[in-house]
């Protein structure tokens, strides 16, 4: 027996007895005790039990008459049962933390099994919506085709309300033909590889700018550009976001005499921020969870072109890359998109929960 059992068999033996003579929930309190601390110390069950054996023996020294043997043998397994109450605690500890990991284990397996699935419909879905928007191509390119034979050959034949509807027949054809086109734009951006680099914002923002703004004519445009923390991502990626924005702000500024666009953004530690401001004709906040919904449009075609896609390209090109998107508008009073993408150093639990 080395030296912490025979310790520990002394001071269970001397609480046994005093729990023998008393009979209090103090005295049962010590038999949880030494029970607790010979758990602490690496002894385990049979060394409890063998303290046991010697505390009783010790107990029923003498000439003790029956009904006593009997009393002391109920109150020594009373005190027993006490002392080997941290014992099955632990073992419940151990037991319910084993179910709790088989459980959690099955959860996984269940998530993972569900996004694998969730994946492949992805994935097929995408594959359905690019061989579709393929194969809508031709039969386009045919009325088109037709039709610019009419306009060119035929048109001094057609009255005024002919040539007006063959007008619309060729711009509503190069409409459905935009709309394709930004179909398999939002199809690519969900299945283009990604080469992640660093890229710097700043200047991503300018040279889209100064593409766009060739278009825009003579309009007068003030452009304010802050400084912008670089950001981790593919480039190509990130430009088609900022061509998005930034085309939406010039679109939706149109009207005013002067257009304001400006580009800011603020740095974390968990991430950064991106935000594209306008002056322009704004939107109603109640209908801002429309806005990155695919073929969702807050304005009429006859007001502002386009085809509803754009921003759902946005979201999922910033989603592609853990980063979230948001808008403020104001009916006339002008709108900001805003994008956030993880910081290059922020851990994957800082990255979903920036806040």
């Amino acid at each position: 027996m080395n030296d912490v059992l025979r310790g520990f068999t002394k001071e269970y033996a001397s609480s046994l007895q005093a729990y023998l003579a008393e009979r209090d929930e103090a005295a049962l309190l010590k038999a949880y005790e030494v029970g607790r601390r010979a758990l602490d110390q690496g002894l385990g069950i049979l060394d409890v039990a063998a303290m046991h054996r010697e505390g009783l023996a010790t107990a029923l020294t003498g000439s003790l008459a029956p009904e006593e043997c009997v009393r002391v043998a109920k109150g020594a397994s009373d005190f027993l049962m006490e002392s080997l109450s941290p014992f099955e605690m632990t073992q419940r500890g151990f037991r319910e933390a084993n179910l709790a990991l088989r459980a959690g284990r099955q959860a996984h397996d269940e998530i993972r099994r569900y996004a694998a699935q969730l994946e492949a419909a992805n994935k097929e879905l995408e594959a359905f919506a690019f061989s579709v928007s393929h194969d809508l191509r031709a039969p386009l390119r045919a009325v088109d085709g037709f039709a610019q034979v009419l306009e060119e050959g035929y048109a001094q034949k057609l009255d005024d309300e002919g040539r007006r509807c063959l007008g619309i027949l060729r711009a509503e054809n190069r409409r459905m033909g935009q709309l394709i086109d930004d179909l398999l734009a939002f199809s690519r951006a969900g299945r283009a590889a990604m080469k992640m680099v660093e890229v710097d914002m700043a200047g991503l923002a300018r040279s889209v700018f100064e593409d766009l703004r060739g278009a825009a004519g003579e309009r007068e445009i003030e452009f304010k550009l802050a400084e912008l923390a670089p950001a981790v991502g593919d480039r190509a990626l990130l430009r088609q976001v900022l061509t998005n924005l930034l085309s939406n702000a010039l679109k939706f500024t149109r009207r005013r005499p002067k257009a304001v666009i400006e580009v800011g953004g603020s740095a974390g530690h968990v991430e950064n921020v991106y935000c594209i401001r306008d002056n322009g004709v704004g939107f109603d906040m109640k209908y801002v969870q429309k806005l990155f919904g695919v073929f969702q449009r807050l304005h009429s075609q006859e007001e502002f072109e386009g085809t509803g896609v754009g921003l759902g390209i946005v979201q999922r090109i910033v989603h592609r890359h853990g980063g979230r998107v948001w808008a403020e508008g104001k009916v006339n009073g002008g709108a900001a998109f805003h994008f956030a993408l993880p910081n290059a150093g922020a851990t994957e639990e800082e990255a979903q929960d920036p806040d």
